[in-house]
Order: structure tokens, then C-alpha cells, then sequence
């Protein structure tokens, strides 16, 4: 019997948060490796988490201050432009992604400027 916590106790279940206001915890990348294949690579063991809340701000663990971000949802997915931007003041960084949800606890994260697939995959933590 093990005392530890149960880890997928620490996720949001259900469709009572919806949109992008929220904590997520990075779960898994998935990388193009130029032949058409795609490296996927558990990253739950991280405990890498973003945040972002109702009024445009944004956390990451890979920069000091908060960042500000831009996100237009296209629920449709015809929107084929970059749909989030990050704007980070320490070191000043400006991040764009095409960004969706499988559903209400997973997000998608992928950099506009990389050559191959390169997406993160995000699930929503509980609040």
C-alpha cells in the first residue's frame, strides 16, 4: 500500500471550467524528428506549471516576472494564424502558439517558429 498522493488526483475532471483561465500542469511534448515521425515525451515527473488568469496575466517557470498574454479561441479551428502571444519582461520575450483544448482540461501548446511539430500538452489542474 502506498502513502504517496495519487497523482491524477491533482486534475480538473468533468466540464465545469472551460477556456484557458486557469493552472496547468505540463504533461507531455510531442516533437517532430523530421521524417514524420513525432517524439513523445512524458513530462509529468517536471511539475512544470503555468497559470493564467481572468485579466491577461501569465506565469512560467522558465521566466522571473509574469508575463501578458493574448488568447482568441477559433472553436472552429478555420483560424489557421497564431492564436496566443506572451509577452514577458524579464528578459523581454514575446512567445507565439497555436493554442487549442482536446477539451475543457487539456491545452495545446504549439510554437509558431519551430521547423517541426513542436507541442506541449497541458492538463488543468484542480483549483
Amino acid at each position: 500500500m502506498s502513502c504517496g498522493k495519487n497523482h491524477m488526483d491533482e486534475f480538473a475532471t468533468g466540464n465545469s471550467q472551460k477556456g484557458i483561465v486557469g493552472k496547468w500542469k505540463l504533461v507531455r511534448s510531442e516533437n517532430g524528428i523530421g521524417n514524420g515521425d513525432v517524439n513523445v515525451v512524458d513530462r509529468r515527473s517536471e511539475n512544470f506549471i503555468i497559470t493564467f488568469d481572468s485579466i491577461g496575466n501569465t506565469t512560467n517557470p522558465n521566466f522571473e516576472c509574469k508575463g501578458k498574454y493574448n488568447f482568441t479561441w477559433d472553436e472552429e479551428g478555420k483560424n489557421h494564424e497564431p492564436n496566443m502571444t506572451i509577452n514577458f519582461d524579464c528578459p523581454v520575450s514575446t512567445a507565439e502558439y497555436y493554442a487549442g483544448f482536446e477539451d475543457n482540461n487539456h491545452l495545446y501548446l504549439s510554437n509558431v517558429h519551430c521547423d517541426e511539430q513542436c507541442t506541449d500538452i497541458y492538463r488543468r489542474l484542480k483549483d
